[in-house]
């Protein structure tokens, strides 16, 4: 992959950061009273790139706070996601998670969904700290998560290809766009716009990325509508070359919103934050086998 996204950079910070959640989530699930559930909210809670909850902690810093103060939110973001994941595995029949059997498979439908329902709970009151505003989008993000996932559930074969902007900000990029409100909340006390922006951005083109390949190597209904989708917008044929025209966009768009977020930015912060885009749609496209690199 090309070296103009500052790849190496990212890895540092971030594995830097996934270390440190890892010790979090683990000291949170540890020192709760989880009753019958508790090795149930182990599993759940096991693994993952903790790559959310990294935007929460950059986001922090971007705005001037620091790390420290964004860690209850991105632990916070981290259950949400694992319970959405738990409860995802549930309704697709999903066998594998994280390179092991989904927690369906090894505690059961009933104790994997409870638990994860659980975890939703104890997210909305880690952020209790940071006020109402906190809790709030946290509540709206979680609404927004379910109402996608009914969609592809209950409505995939129905939607139109004008839908799937929908069904992606809610499913995917409605936590992403949680990551970074709750990170500039724990700098500032206030939802920064272009933070939010950033992370909505970031959900979407993750989305489009992973979507684009599905679609190269096992497409599904999903992939069929985002496919019809992608031409649509862009009026291109080929499937590929019209969802590259609109990542490329994208990356542009949230460039650009990095560049909106309030002063104090550190120089580091600000490289990352502008080379995630890029960086994670080649890294996504590279399980696929396709190479992504656009000129910077």
């Amino acid at each position: 992959m090309a070296r103009s996204y500052n790849g190496e950079i990212i890895i540092r910070r971030w594995s830097t950061y996934k270390r440190i959640l890892d010790d979090e989530v683990s000291k949170f699930v540890e020192a709760n009273q989880w009753g019958a559930a508790v090795e149930t909210v182990k599993y759940i809670n096991t693994g993952g790139k903790r790559f959310r909850g990294f935007l929460t902690l950059l986001t922090a810093e971007a705005l001037g706070g620091t790390a420290g103060s964004a860690i209850p939110a991105a632990v916070a973001i981290e259950l949400v996601h694992a319970a959405s994941l738990a409860l995802d595995d549930i309704i697709d029949g999903d066998r594998e998670r994280r390179g092991r059997p989904s927690a369906w498979v090894v505690e059961g439908v009933g104790k994997a969904s409870l638990s994860a329902l659980l975890l939703i709970a104890e997210a909305q009151k880690l952020t209790e700290q940071y006020g109402f505003i906190a809790i709030k989008n946290v509540i709206r993000s979680w609404d927004e998560i379910v109402r996608g996932e009914i969609m592809d559930a209950y409505m995939i074969d129905e939607l139109e290809p004008l839908d799937y902007p929908t069904l992606i900000e809610y499913k995917t990029a409605s936590l992403f766009k949680l990551a970074t409100i709750l990170g500039s909340i724990a700098s500032t006390g206030e939802v920064n716009d272009a933070a939010s922006r950033y992370g909505k951005l970031i959900g979407i083109l993750y989305q489009i990325a992973d979507d684009l390949s599905d679609y190269l190597r096992n497409p599904g209904p999903s992939e069929q509508l985002f496919a019809k989708w992608v031409t649509i917008k862009t009026g291109v044929n080929d499937v590929t070359r019209a969802a590259m025209q609109v990542i490329t966009s994208l990356i542009g768009e949230a460039k650009r919103a990095v560049l909106q977020m309030a002063e104090p930015i550190d120089s580091e912060t600000k490289s990352i934050l502008v080379s995630i885009p890029h960086f994670m749609v080649a890294k996504l496209l590279e399980e696929s086998g396709f190479s992504f690199t656009i000129a910077e």
